[in-house]
């Protein structure tokens, strides 16, 4: 069962109301069918002054009974039942942890300030404006296909960190938001199209304009849902000089994301910001409010408006069997870690995305450090798993690479995780040495040239993005798709030979 105030972690806590007839003489009575009147997670529950731990249960009464009554008929003490301007109510944002528009914010403004605190949350420093970004002049007729393969490159701790990603929500004063209750259309997007229009340097598409294997690979990619990839009227904007792109619409007016290769956060955090400014100069009076800071379509992200990510590459954890023990280590509130790919999927070649949101309950500052920090501990584990392989299993390493080297130079046919576990293995042992290119000195640093096709590599196995990379309009599928899998492996490795594995 589900919390049934945020709607996504599993309730520990449940209350129950008994009814006459039910339970024990003198017992309160318990609801008819026996189900909890309430369940929480433990984090909701302590917002409603309840908490539970070594065998005790603390309540405060004032927030049990608001609890109770809300559960009763989704009403609390001097909030209506329904915002006045979009009619979302208050069990819609309990359940869902969304504001239907602006006006939420004062309708049930208590029940929003018991979530996110009395003080608003990084405010200071989302309203700081980095000095103002000019977009260099750029061929507003370059081909889309170079766009998803921006975060290419070298970057600081590119070992083990593969990118970093910096996302920003914002929204326009006097819209509704997105998909409100009464399925109001926000016309942000042609707001958004036209005041894009004026800025060199910036190309937009509508997913109209691009064939299917690019719209499936930027979905593959992490760029954007596969539901907002395959709307033909949904719309892409890049930055051609600057790893920024933006989408419109999708779930807030305006996400404005910046992907830099390696560990580099406040790199990132600038690029978003600065576009963010580029546009608000434009004429977009971004919303915000005294109270909470950035007001976002989702709860959790209102303050920052924000959430940053590092898709991390782990194969040494992995092959040890301690990937599990370091991810659950570092999983606490506002810090989720997702598989490659897609939102919700197993990892595929040991690529793991972790990403801190707004419900760290952290400033912008403090999620920028975090995150670094996170990302820090995942290349100190990872290299020192490294070494422990290379040092007590050599034999099982070799043979686990030789066997990789050999399918990957060999094999016609190759599904996507399969053909990114042998990336994933090949670049392991490019960075320990034990695969190098021809002319390549046996010196760790100078396998990063390789490593870091192999890397890149990772992020292109979906069969949207092996099309693009072939040259494609189309994904293929079955035979085909394997087929370009294996070949598009195989030009990596072009040239690279086993090394240091001789008895």
């Amino acid at each position: 069962m589900t919390c049934a105030q945020c709607g996504e972690r599993p309730a520990a806590i449940f209350i129950r109301r008994r009814v006459s007839g039910s339970g024990p003489p003198g017992a309160a009575p318990l609801s008819t069918d026996g189900s909890p009147d309430l369940a929480l997670c433990e984090i909701c529950a302590r917002s409603r002054g309840i908490t539970a731990g070594k065998g005790r249960l603390d309540i405060g009464i004032e927030e049990l009974m608001g609890a109770a009554s809300a559960a009763q008929d989704g009403h609390e003490p001097g909030m209506p039942t329904a915002c006045p301007s979009c009619g979302s109510t208050l069990s819609m944002l309990r359940r869902e942890g969304r504001l239907g528009c602006p006006s939420c914010l004062d309708a049930f403004h208590p029940f929003v300030e018991r979530i996110l605190g009395s003080s608003p949350r990084g405010f200071s420093e989302a309203l700081e404006r980095p000095s103002r970004l000019l977009f260099p002049s750029h061929s507003r007729e370059a081909s889309p296909s170079a766009f998803p393969f921006f975060a290419s490159g070298r970057g600081p701790e590119d070992d083990v960190v593969l990118s970093t990603t910096v996302r920003l929500f914002r929204n326009i004063s006097g819209l509704p938001f997105p998909g409100g209750a009464r399925g109001q259309v926000a016309p942000s997007r042609d707001m958004v199209a036209s005041a894009l229009d004026l800025m060199p340097g910036m190309r937009r598409w509508d997913m109209a304009d691009l064939d299917h294997a690019m719209r499936r690979s930027l979905s593959e990619r992490g760029f954007m849902p596969r539901s907002y990839a395959a709307d033909p009227e949904s719309l892409l904007a890049a930055g051609f000089d600057l790893p920024a792109y933006l989408l419109a619409d999708e779930g807030d007016h305006l996400r404005i994301c910046a992907r830099y290769p390696g560990l580099a956060p406040e790199a990132a955090a600038g690029c978003a910001q600065g576009l963010a400014q580029e546009l608000a100069s434009g004429g977009f009076p971004f919303l915000s409010d005294a109270r909470v800071g950035w007001v976002c379509s989702r709860l959790e992200d209102c303050g920052p408006g924000m959430s940053v990510s590092a898709s991390l590459h782990l194969p040494a954890l992995a092959l040890t069997g301690l990937h599990d023990r370091f991810l659950r280590s570092i999983l606490r509130e506002g810090i989720v870690v997702r598989g490659s790919y897609a939102e919700g999927e197993s990892s595929a070649g040991s690529v793991y995305e972790a990403v801190v949101t707004g419900a760290a309950r952290l400033d912008t500052a403090g999620m920028l450090s975090e995150l670094h920090g996170i990302a820090l501990q995942a290349a100190e584990a990872e290299r020192r798993a490294r070494q422990e392989l290379a040092a007590k299993a050599r034999s099982e390493l070799l043979d686990t690479v030789g066997r990789a080297y050999g399918l990957a130079l060999h094999a016609r046919r190759l599904a996507p995780g399969e053909g990114a576990s042998h990336a994933s293995t090949l670049r392991l042992a490019a960075l320990l040495g034990l695969v190098a290119q021809a002319g390549e000195n046996e010196d760790g640093a100078h396998y990063l040239g390789l490593a870091g096709r192999l890397g890149r590599l990772l992020d292109c196995m979906g069969p949207g993005t092996i099309a693009v990379l072939s040259g494609l309009a189309d994904q293929e599928s079955g035979p085909k798709d394997e087929e370009l899998r294996s070949r598009a492996l195989r030009s990596a490795l072009k040239g690279a030979m086993l090394v240091g594995g001789g008895d």
